[in-house]
């Protein structure tokens, strides 16, 4: 693993400006949660006379603003292609690193057992040796089985003979041994080798993929001075044209980009939730619509997925629904409740007050029994939404322990690791997998596996412990745990370490996945 480390710590400088401006970006850029534009190209600035000329005129004034204004969201979109770009090649340095540490073990592994099977080779080719010794020592004779044969009894001479059989079959299982050793020690040493092969392979591809990792965070480290210098650039631009200063024009245009990046994080948590409801109300027959919010794959889902049965249910019940409702309509009959003011009238009277009350006009004195009736249909209503609540509010279980586990590694002496797994250095998916294992859950290596081994639930749901995801499918290339208020402790990246970070601050990393996933 050294070569890696070696080739992690060559990475490290050329990330540092990268790694630096990747939350810079909230102030700097507005990012997107969509996907960045793929190439805006190269736009040139106004020139000093451009903005001496639109000085005397507002209009252009005005248009000269919104085209500065036009070019900083350019470089910004530039700038965060570069990023996502860089984070996707650390990202494959990080899974080859993972690949390389995982083949490493097999081929230790594949090592130990041709070890074995050398031992045992070995000590069946001892006892073939000693069998053959034997032999030739007795002119092709073994001693033993000459005194077998040595009797004169018939009764003793039987019983030797059967012994000289077991003799034969112990010979003979000593020599079938001692090729099934040998067989055995072949394979076992091939398949080292493959393995050994195969660890190499890792080690070249981890190679690889460091290098394209610094290639991506050198160019984007060299567009971040280029675009830092034209934003300064432009930023004076405006204040001359706005007739304010520099750093007042940068805190507007700060503002701006918060307020944009708030509602980009409201705008998707809000589809989430759409999707979520849209999922919950498709047909029976449509269960394709509940996927996207589900790992078909994940062990767990078939638990979780215990509310389906409602809809089933639904499906058919619906049916016999009617029914149910008529068995209420019985319960007003059930009304000779009013009865109950018969107990007072202890008197026989109160036999005539049956006929009165099937009379409708009687109903309107049994008027206080009736708000009961609304009262209970009304309790059932609230009901359902009942199961929403709980969503928002979970800080218990394995989820709350990781997150704890999480936030206890934020700060020296914790830091980022390429590839690290701790107990000191993380990447973003050995932190998650360290804290899950803390509680007792075993989650995969990989981020990528991480998506796919939980389960999934929409943004709008996201609980204290749940996994936060950035890509989509297959192609997921980070993961935080979310602690609340829209904020997630992760192993951001080399130069930023380890810290608790403002979902809508993000921008930089690409898309947000739509789906947060539940262990």
């Amino acid at each position: 693993m050294q070569s890696s480390r070696t080739t992690g710590n060559l990475l490290r400088h050329g990330v540092a400006t990268l790694a630096a401006v990747a939350l810079i970006g909230c102030t700097m850029i507005a990012p997107s949660f969509a996907a960045p534009a793929s190439d805006p190209g190269g736009v040139a600035l106004p020139s000093p006379d451009d903005i001496k000329r639109a000085q005397d005129d507002a209009v252009a004034a005005a248009g000269l603003v919104a085209d500065i204004e036009g070019i900083i969201a350019v470089a910004g979109e530039q700038l965060q292609e570069a990023q996502l770009t860089a984070f996707k090649a650390q990202n494959d340095y990080n899974n080859a690193l993972a690949v390389l540490d995982e083949r490493r073990a097999a081929a230790d592994r594949a090592d130990q057992r041709a070890a074995d099977a050398g031992r045992q080779h070995d000590a069946a080719e001892e006892q073939v040796g000693r069998l053959a010794g034997d032999l030739y020592r007795s002119g092709g004779m073994n001693p033993g089985i000459e005194s077998v044969l040595d009797g004169t009894d018939p009764d003793e001479v039987m019983y030797r003979a059967s012994t000289l059989y077991g003799l034969s079959s112990s010979s003979t299982r000593t020599l079938d041994e001692a090729q099934s050793a040998r067989d055995a020690w072949a394979s076992l040493t091939q398949d080292a080798a493959a393995a050994r092969q195969a660890a190499q392979d890792a080690a070249d591809a981890a190679q690889a993929a460091g290098e394209q990792a610094r290639e991506a965070a050198g160019s984007a480290e060299q567009l971040v001075g280029e675009k830092q210098a034209e934003r300064s650039t432009l930023v004076g631009q405006l204040a001359t044209l706005r007739n304010t200063t520099a750093e007042l024009e940068d805190q507007r245009l700060a503002g701006l980009e918060q307020a944009q990046r708030e509602r980009d994080l409201a705008r998707m948590i809000a589809e989430s939730a759409a999707a979520a409801t849209e999922a919950a109300a498709a047909p029976q027959s449509t269960p394709t619509s509940t996927p996207p919010l589900r790992d078909p794959a994940s062990l767990q889902a078939p638990a979780r997925v215990a509310p389906a049965p409602v809809r089933s249910t639904a499906g058919v019940p619906v049916v016999s629904t009617p029914a149910a409702p008529v068995a209420p309509a019985p319960a007003p009959p059930a009304a000779p409740a009013p009865p109950a003011p018969a107990p007072p009238a202890a008197p026989a009277p109160p036999a005539p007050a049956p006929p009165a009350a099937p009379a409708p006009p009687a109903a309107p004195a049994p008027a206080p029994p009736a708000p009961v009736a609304p009262a209970a249909p009304v309790a059932p209503a609230p009901a359902p939404p009942a199961p929403a609540p709980p969503a928002p509010p979970s800080s218990s279980g394995a989820g709350a322990l990781a997150m704890n586990y999480a936030l206890s590694k934020t700060g020296s002496p914790y830091y980022y690791a390429w590839g690290g797994n701790g107990p000191l250095g993380y990447d973003c998916s050995g932190l998650t997998q360290q804290a899950f294992a803390s509680a007792g859950v075993s989650l995969p290596r990989t981020a990528a596996q991480q998506y796919f081994a939980v389960r999934h639930v929409p943004l709008s749901q996201m609980q204290p412990g749940d996994l936060v995801f950035w890509g989509s499918g297959a192609d997921i290339w980070h993961v935080a745990i979310y602690i609340g208020g829209n904020k997630v402790v992760n192993a951001l990246n080399p130069s930023q370490g380890i810290l608790v970070t403002d979902l809508a601050h993000m921008g930089g990393m690409g898309p947000l996945n739509p789906s947060a996933g539940r262990v």
